[in-house]
This record gives structure tokens, C-alpha cells and sequence, in this order.
């Protein structure tokens, strides 16, 4: 929600998984075709190509995206979306432009095939072709609109004003709201919580204040259940529940999700 891409290009990535569900649709369309000796099925075969161009190349999306997500040293300066998934970005709208109006013509002319009980030509007048190009076209114009806006919002105020050790707008609504949807890497969390440059070494408890000064995130370990019984303060009504959240703390750092029920306070 910081450096992330399903921020900046949510619309974009629901529209190659609709293209995704449709692609596959194309290409098991044609192959069953093909093994029924249905007519036209080369001519279906031949037309799932782009389906399957758009696949390979959703592929190496996901391939690339899955490397760059091992990366752990990511708190280094940069500002908005980190660089690699803004390189990254250009595969899936790349597939999109040059296949996805293809892929879509597919889906009426599958509907063409002959059918069960011998009609054939309705292919040429289906209309779930031309209606899902117009709605990629609509989805593309909106989330083209909604990332300038976030950009614009971004650069001139926040993104080149040191975000790299601040949580972003969205983050922080997360966080504020439900808590339980963000764990990011701990180093990015230390980062941005207690402003530091990276954030790779840390003592816990480390944790996050909303704007109505509850605390709902605290990152920690089984050493320091007695730190925060001593230091944070639930809701009475919540305190059974904030005690057995520390007890499944382990010797490894993890994360405490607060909503705003619980009303915890952080006393000095």
C-alpha cells in the first residue's frame, strides 16, 4: 500500500483478470472444439492465438512481479510506487491494448461455433464481443483517470516529501480502519512508523497511532508481553481479547491488529 502497484493500477489489474477468465474461456473453447471435429475449429484454433499471446505475456507479469517481490531491501529512498513496478505495469497494459480487443472478438465467434443441434452463423451477430471491447475501453479511460488523479495527488504533496519513511494517505486509511488487512515487512513498518531511514534494525514493540490517538498495530515478540500489559491500555470491555492476542505472540516479530473497538491507549 506504500511502494505496492494495487494501489496505483487497481482497475488495471481487474481488467486482465477479467481478460484472463476470458482468455482461457477462448482457447479450452477452441481445443474442445478441436477434439469434437466441430466445424470451424481451425478457424477457432486460429483465433485463440491472441489469447494465448496474452497469456504468455500475463506470465511474464506474474513471473517478474514474483522475483521483484523477494526483494527485501525496499526502504531506499523512493518516492510513490517503487521503480520496478512501474516498469512492471507496462507488461499488463501492454497485453490489454494490443490483445485484448482480439480476445474478445473470440468470445462471439466461439458463440458462432455450431451447436448441438446444427445451427451455425451466429457468430456474426453476437454482440458479447463488441460489448466487452467497449467496456475495456470505459474500464482502461477510468483507471487511467483514477492513477492521474492519485499521481497528482501524490507528487506535489507527499510522494517527493521524504515518503519513504512515512506511510502512504492509503496506508494510513488502512490502518486506521482495519488494521488486520495491512502486514507489510517490518523494516517498512518500522520505517515509516518511527520515521527512520530503512528500518532493518529495531527493538519492538514498534507501533502505529491513528489520528484519534488509539493505537492499532503493535509489531512485537513474546519478550515483550509484560511491556505492553505495563504500557497499553484496552477498552475494559475488550481487555480479555487484547490478552489473548499477546499470548500467541512468538520469538519472532509479529504483528498485533487493534480495530478501533479496542480502544488502546499507549501510556509512558
Amino acid at each position: 500500500l506504500n511502494y505496492g502497484m494495487l494501489v496505483y493500477f487497481p482497475v488495471l489489474f481487474v481488467i486482465a483478470a477479467a481478460l484472463l477468465v476470458v482468455a482461457v474461456f477462448v482457447i479450452v473453447k477452441s481445443f474442445v472444439g478441436g477434439l469434437r471435429g466441430r466445424a470451424g475449429s481451425a478457424e477457432a484454433r486460429e483465433g485463440s492465438l491472441p489469447a494465448v499471446r496474452f497469456l504468455l505475456r500475463m506470465a511474464a507479469f506474474f513471473i517478474n512481479l514474483f522475483a521483484v517481490s523477494l526483494v527485501t531491501h525496499i526502504n531506499c529512498g523512493m518516492c510513490g510506487i517503487s521503480r520496478y513496478n512501474a516498469w512492471l505495469s507496462v507488461l499488463p497494459i501492454f497485453a490489454i491494448v494490443m490483445y485484448g480487443r482480439e480476445i474478445c472478438t473470440s468470445v462471439g465467434k466461439a458463440a458462432g461455433d455450431k451447436d448441438a443441434v446444427g445451427n451455425e452463423g451466429v457468430g456474426e451477430t453476437v454482440s458479447g464481443g463488441p460489448g466487452l471491447v467497449s467496456a475495456c475501453r470505459v474500464a482502461l479511460a477510468i483507471g487511467a483517470l483514477y492513477t492521474g488523479i492519485l499521481i497528482a495527488l501524490y507528487y506535489p504533496h507527499f510522494a517527493m516529501n521524504e515518503q519513504y519513511i512515512n506511510l502512504s494517505p492509503i496506508a494510513e486509511k488502512v490502518l486506521d480502519e482495519a488494521p488486520a488487512l495491512y502486514n507489510p515487512l517490518p523494516s517498512t513498518f518500522v520505517s515509516r512508523t518511527t520515521h527512520v531511514d530503512g528500518g532493518y534494525e529495531y527493538d519492538t514493540p514498534i507501533y502505529y497511532t491513528a489520528e484519534d490517538g488509539y493505537v492499532r498495530k503493535i509489531l512485537a515478540t513474546k519478550e515483550d508481553v509484560s511491556y505492553i500489559k505495563e504500557h497499553f491500555t484496552p477498552a475494559p470491555e475488550k481487555a480479555t481479547d487484547f490478552e489473548n492476542k499477546l499470548a500467541r505472540l512468538t520469538q519472532k516479530p509479529t504483528y498485533i491488529s487493534l480495530p478501533k473497538s479496542y480502544k488502546v491507549c499507549y501510556n509512558k
